[in-house]
């Protein structure tokens, strides 16, 4: 089976609000049955079988507040 993703904020980080921080970047894997971890693009694509497990880590949300200096 071929597993794909459509996600975004994989290259660049999510945007705050002015004077704040941005947020973390996510990333995808695709973690096979042999260990083997395959990293995959925002829109990128796998071929899995039984017992792979994929894995989507979200990207933070941008900050709010000031930065302090």
């Amino acid at each position: 089976m071929i597993a794909t993703t459509l996600s975004s904020h994989r290259k660049t980080n999510p945007y705050g609000l002015p004077r704040a921080a941005p947020g973390s970047r996510g990333e995808n894997f695709a973690q096979h049955v042999n260990r083997e971890i395959q990293e995959l693009s925002g829109n990128g694509e796998a071929e899995v079988h039984y017992g792979d497990t994929f894995i989507i880590k979200t990207p933070g949300s941008g900050g709010f507040g000031l930065i302090k200096k």
